[in-house]
Parts: C-alpha cells; structure tokens; sequence
C-alpha cells in the first residue's frame, strides 16, 4: 500500500478552525456549509492518484482536488484505508459540544455529527 505524503496537521480544536500543518499556522479546515457546496456542486469520481485510493473532487470551474480515502483512527489502529474518507469540517453540532460534522465518502458522500475524540482527517486551506 502506498502512503499519501501530506504534511503533518494538527488540530487545535474543532470549532475554531485552528491548523497547524509543519511550520505554517493559520490555516482552517471547511465548514460544514462549504463541504455541503463540495458535495452539491462538484462531482465526485472515485479514482486512484499515485497509488493511493480516493476521491478526485472536480468543481465547475474545471478546478479539482483529490482527497484521499485515508479511513479513521480508532483507539489503537486505524481502519478502513483505501476504503473510505472521512474529513472533519470546523462546524460544531448543535445537539452536542462534544460532536462536529464529519463528511464521509466512499461510494455515496453524505455528512454528519460524529464524536470529537475520532481520528478522522483535516483538510487545511487558506482564507
């Protein structure tokens, strides 16, 4: 298996939209409305980049991203690889302090509210 070279990011805490990816600070991850306009407004083709499995997200620009399909961290491992996406957005619930919304794909794309303490990725961006 191949193994997506990303810088490494830490999360400061879902909500704020603070990132921290190598040295650069300053960076945010999309809100659950901006995700919604990914999954609305762009297509979503199911592909493989450089050996690793994910989603080449296209919008109507012609302007395309690939977000791999990394799967989700558990207590001591981390499952589904290569299976499914799973990508916190910055926006909290409303039901709970202790959930924020979560875009999932493999073959259909939806979102949710999902526990804070899950390994899922962050997808870092600029203003």
């Amino acid at each position: 298996m191949s193994v997506y070279n990303a810088p490494v990011c830490v999360v400061l805490a879902i909500g704020t939209q603070s990132v921290i990816c190598g040295s650069e600070t300053e960076k945010v991850t999309e809100t659950q409305g901006e995700w919604k306009e990914l999954m609305t407004k762009c297509t979503w083709e199911w592909t493989r980049q450089n050996g690793v499995r994910g989603s080449l997200v296209t919008g109507p620009n012609g302007n395309s991203i690939f977000l791999p399909a990394a799967g989700s961290r558990g207590y001591t491992s981390i499952t589904e690889t290569g299976s499914y996406g799973y990508y916190w957005s910055s926006s909290l619930s409303t039901g709970s302090p202790y959930y924020a919304y979560v875009i999932y794909f493999s073959d259909t794309i939806d979102d949710y509210p999902d526990d804070r303490y899950n390994g899922f990725s962050v997808r870092p961006v600029t203003d």
